[in-house]
């Protein structure tokens, strides 16, 4: 009997995060349709990864709706700043790897290698900049900085990511009834989740070198 009621309340615990999961997958992309798309996917997404670092610091008993947009509100400029900054990144990178790829030359070799290098490091910091946003208290140009760093700190870790975003993200769209209620928010707890194990296995090795967090 009391076996039975040991599964009966794991069961009503995980229904009680999917149901979560999906009323925030919801409200991610309500927000984001809000903001036009262009101006709402940043804080929607940024304010949604903070409701889930919330819930994985056993802050669970919050109030979603007005806790979400509180930060969809509070993020909204400086997220934007930081998202329109990757974008210019991005292009830039893109229009010139188009450039030198239609060269044959030594030197366009040479810049070909150099530029993959920093692409390789674009990438990390897409990977990290959304978990080390809402996680770090830092200023504009550092949560760049710390998202290249812990990227480059814990390879396999970032590697994990990649890997089980792929795999989530293939999952959905094998079954596209899920991607209403689940699309962004599966995504993103798995980040937040292994984002926070690494902070934590960093902080307890370095002490206060990741102690400006969020909560203080």
């Amino acid at each position: 009997m009391e076996t039975k009621m040991n599964w009966t309340g794991k069961l009503l615990h995980y229904l009680e995060w999917g149901v979560r999961v999906a009323y925030l997958n919801v409200l991610w992309i309500a927000f984001t349709l809000l903001g036009l798309i262009v101006l709402g996917f940043m804080p929607a997404t940024a304010a949604m990864f903070s409701v889930l670092r919330k819930w994985f610091r056993g802050e669970q008993d919050i109030r979603l709706f007005s806790t979400y947009w509180q930060y969809y509100k509070q993020e909204f400029l400086k997220i934007n700043g930081i998202g329109l900054t990757l974008l210019l990144i991005g292009a830039i990178l893109y229009v010139d790897m188009f450039f030198l790829v239609s060269f044959s030359h030594w030197v366009s070799t040479i810049l070909l290698f150099i530029l993959g290098v920093i692409s390789f490091c674009y990438v990390i910091v897409l990977i990290h900049i959304f978990p080390v946003y809402v996680h770090f208290r830092l200023s504009f140009f550092h949560y760049f900085k710390y998202a290249l760093m812990i990227g480059l700190y814990q390879p396999f870790r970032t590697f994990l990511l990649v890997i089980g975003t792929v795999l989530i993200t293939y999952l959905l769209f094998s079954y596209p009834g899920t991607l209403l209620l689940f699309s962004g928010s599966s995504v993103s707890a798995y980040i937040m989740w292994l984002s926070l194990k690494g902070y934590d296995k960093i902080a307890h090795r370095y002490g206060k070198l990741l102690d400006n967090t969020k909560d203080e």
